[in-house]
């Protein structure tokens, strides 16, 4: 045994200057899935290489860690490699049912040293809770393609399949084998998709659909020729829309032809039979796709109503009045949807648009969190935060519109931690918004995507929509340490400032990252610490590293015994890292009574510090 949890890494770490004495090496680890559910067989292949010219036997010991001091044995084998040989081993294991982040590491031992060492990544999710996992990063030049098929080169592990139906009302389960996709406009195959799907769950990609209909907004024509009574008039009689005229051709086409516009009738959500078919239909597209979550893109449906100088009219003619309110009536409209889908499917994910309580639509908005395996999603996308007229365009703004995304879901009554994503974050090309020579600079954008990183870890967010190499270190991050920054139990400190002091040679933004965990008989303070850009907005073409924040000091008031607290320093990889993992050092404080001081190991761009009190059960 190489002892356990990160006496097991560090000690693989510090034995790596042997490397240089052998040709031998470890060239990849690979887990088969990228997210995992409770109790799944797993499965990895180790891959080594022997270099050099002459035989080299030795043993692979793979270790699987979780927390920061758990972890356990997978393989220990012996392994004979001649000359120039490469060879994969495979482990095979069942994940357990510990939520969250996993590293799997192999080691390649010649008696007592290890001369070869390689991590990765992966977490593991309990069915019924499985999207506090998610994220989406499609990666950059380099890796774009190859998370197609990898996805540890982004550590995307969920698929929104956005606008692949026929309209985002009805049909979102098409018996066709072929159709126009009613907003993006472009062909959708069934079988292809369908193929899509399996694929990437056999990689731990989960796939969700999309809506923006079910619980509000537009209908398709052809859900119009189904039931025209159902859809909302002028005072002429005629359809109103969501956006723009709606073309009478368009509305007689067939659902393999090109539209001149977008789907975008309003149906009469005030009316329960409305509702009910949109419920059923998208429990038809679960039904028929297998899909593991949908997107519902806006809770804002029955204020179409209100849109028009004109008034709305239902297809007889008689004017629409509602006695609810429209925030009633939105929450009845929601909460219906999400029975009818919970009934069905109690499972699956659903996340909205725009859902985070604020008024208006406050009670919907509420409502349509009261649940589990569901989310938000705050959209600020990646061209408005390089609009300099934009209020994000400054990173000391930005970091206080996601605290203020953050704290508005605290402050709502009824809901337990849904999920917090910033969506179409990085939806943007950066090669295309600079030179060629500005772009290679930037390195692929890395100084801006890594600040970018470092509020949303901070903010406790789940990535939606990255556009850059440079977020990789971020997202890995999270895949590893998700337990400590997305479990439930994780609560935020609202005055950190009673029981920690941050001393630094340059500005640092702590005071609004801080939060703790409980249980097992221990708490972890858990401080999330920015390091500040040098320039004050938002910019593509930075081309080098911020300086680092240098002789970082943290002070700890404990209520438990000081001789018991343990301290770690968490850490993204930087650029030119050759393990490209994050790094992880338990530190050794300086105690003064009931206070702990430690010094920090440089960092770029963000260091996580966790705090480990032994308490007995005892709360501070």
């Amino acid at each position: 045994m190489l002892g356990s949890g990160l006496t097991f890494i560090a000690a693989l770490r510090l034995a790596l200057p042997a490397f240089a004495q052998t040709s031998v090496t470890i060239e990849s680890v690979k887990p088969n899935k990228i997210l995992y559910l409770f109790n799944e067989q797993a499965t990895a292949n180790i891959t080594l290489k022997n270099g050099g010219t002459s035989e080299q036997k030795g043993r692979l010991a793979v270790r699987e860690a979780w927390d920061l001091t758990e972890s356990r044995e997978i393989m220990s084998a012996p392994v004979t490699l001649q000359p120039q040989e490469t060879k994969t081993v495979k482990a095979e294991w069942n994940t357990g049912s510990i939520m969250y982040g996993r590293s799997l590491t192999a080691a390649f031992v010649q008696g007592s040293k290890v001369v070869a060492v390689k991590s990765e990544f992966y977490q593991v999710a309990d069915p019924k809770e499985w999207f506090r996992c998610f994220m989406i990063n499609g990666g950059g030049k380099e890796t774009s393609e190859a998370s197609k098929t990898n996805p540890f080169a982004t550590y995307h592990n969920y698929d929104n399949h956005f606008c692949y139906a026929l309209s985002a009302f009805s049909n979102l389960a098409p018996q066709e084998d072929e159709w126009v996709s009613g907003q993006a406009r472009y062909y959708i195959r069934k079988k292809e998709l369908l193929a899509n799907i399996q694929a990437r769950r056999e990689l731990g990609v989960r796939s969700g659909g999309y809506t923006i209909g079910a619980t509000g907004g537009p209908a398709g024509y052809e859900f119009a020729r189904q039931h025209p009574d159902w859809m909302l008039r002028d005072k002429k009689g005629a359809f109103l829309t969501y956006a723009g005229p709606v073309s009478p051709t368009d509305v007689a086409k067939k659902t393999n032809e090109h539209l001149q516009g977008w789907y975008a009738l309003v149906p009469d959500l005030g009316n329960p039979e409305v509702v009910r078919f949109a419920g059923e239909e998208v429990v038809r597209a679960f039904e028929m796709f297998d899909w593991d979550a949908m997107f519902f893109d806006g809770l804002y449906g029955v204020h179409l109503e209100g849109n028009t100088a004109l008034g709305a009219f239902t297809w007889d003619g008689k004017p629409v009045t509602r006695e609810e309110g429209t925030d009633k009536l939105s929450a009845q409209c929601v909460g219906a949807v999400r029975d009818i889908i919970r009934a069905s499917c109690p499972n699956v994910a659903l996340w909205y648009n725009g859902s985070t309580p604020r008024a208006p639509l406050l009670e919907a908005r509420i409502v349509s969190l009261q649940d589990t395996n569901v989310g938000t999603l705050h959209e600020i996308q990646g061209a408005q935060m390089a609009n300099k007229n934009f209020y994000g365009h400054h990173w000391r703004s930005l970091y206080e519109i996601y605290m203020n995304e953050r704290n508005a879901l605290l402050k709502a009554k009824g809901i337990d931690d849904p999920v917090l994503a910033s969506g179409y974050t990085y939806n943007l090309d950066p090669r295309n918004m600079m030179t060629k020579e500005e772009y290679e600079a930037s390195r692929d954008t890395w100084t801006t995507a890594n600040h970018l990183g470092a509020l949303m870890l901070t903010a406790r967010i789940h990535p939606c929509v990255l556009a850059s190499d440079g977020f990789r270190p971020t997202t890995q991050f999270m895949t590893r340490y998700s337990a400590l920054l997305w479990a439930r139990d994780v609560k935020w400190v609202k005055e950190p400032w009673k029981i920690i002091n941050v001393e630094s040679n340059r500005e640092v933004w702590w005071e609004e990252g801080v939060y703790t965990r409980e249980g097992r008989g221990r708490r972890d303070t858990i401080l999330n610490i920015i390091n500040s850009p040098d320039g004050e907005a938002f910019d593509l073409k930075v081309a080098k590293d911020p300086d680092p924040a240098k002789n970082v000091e943290v002070e700890f008031t404990t209520t438990a015994d000081p001789r018991k607290v343990r301290i770690w320093a968490l850490q993204p990889y930087g650029y030119g890292s050759k393990a490209k993992e994050p790094t992880a050092v338990e530190l050794k404080p300086e105690r003064d009574a009931k206070q702990l001081i430690v010094e920090l190991p440089p960092f770029t761009y963000y260091t996580m510090v966790v705090l480990r009190e032994e308490t007995g059960g005892k709360t501070r």
